[in-house]
């Protein structure tokens, strides 16, 4: 839901703390959350927003986060993919959470490039099921400082997958070929 912080539309150079789809801060802390739209693009920015953490006094504790619609299916790969600015080093992270509870998957994202959303992962195989929840976290942003993000994709691999039944068909066909062949030769 709205992964490239597109919605609302803002003008160049403006910002608006309302941020569709997304909860700024939902675990406490003292950081605010916004879509900007910077009067001059990141490197590889998508669309004319992105997502930003913002600190004014070196707050901590402060979460980005999406609950998705979707449950962890044990077994199965989750991989998020964000694109990051992290230009002033904080400690800051992408997340994978369970219901809200437990941090299951985390990937730190070292000091970016001030004019680039670098690309960066996370990834998890399922030991539980529960709602699925995608974001950035960030310990301690320094003062001011921010972080900027963008293009959030969270993907699903299924590592037992199904045959389809053009297959199975082809596969039941062969083996009545082969029963037929054994009774031949017995006759």
């Amino acid at each position: 839901i709205n992964p490239s912080f597109e919605d609302p539309a803002i003008t160049s150079g403006s910002y608006t703390f309302s941020t569709p789809g997304w909860s700024p801060n939902p675990y406490g802390g003292g950081a605010v959350g916004a879509i900007i739209n910077p009067s001059t693009p990141y490197v590889n920015q998508d669309g004319n927003n992105t997502g930003q953490m913002f600190s004014y006094a070196g707050n901590s504790g402060f979460f980005y986060l999406q609950t998705t619609p979707y449950s962890f299916i044990v077994g199965d790969t989750y991989s998020f993919f964000l694109n990051v600015n992290n230009p002033s080093g904080a400690d800051c992270r992408l997340v994978i959470n369970v219901s809200g509870v437990a941090v299951e998957a985390q990937q730190a994202v070292p000091t970016t490039a001030a004019d680039t959303l670098a690309p960066y992962s996370v990834s998890w195989t399922a030991t539980q099921t529960g709602t699925i929840e995608v974001g950035l976290w960030s310990q301690s942003m320094g003062s001011p400082a921010g972080i900027q993000f963008d293009s959030a994709v969270l993907s699903q691999f299924d590592p037992t997958p199904t045959p389809e039944p053009s297959t199975i068909a082809l596969a039941a066909m062969g083996g009545l070929g082969m029963l037929g062949m054994l009774r031949r030769r017995k006759a």
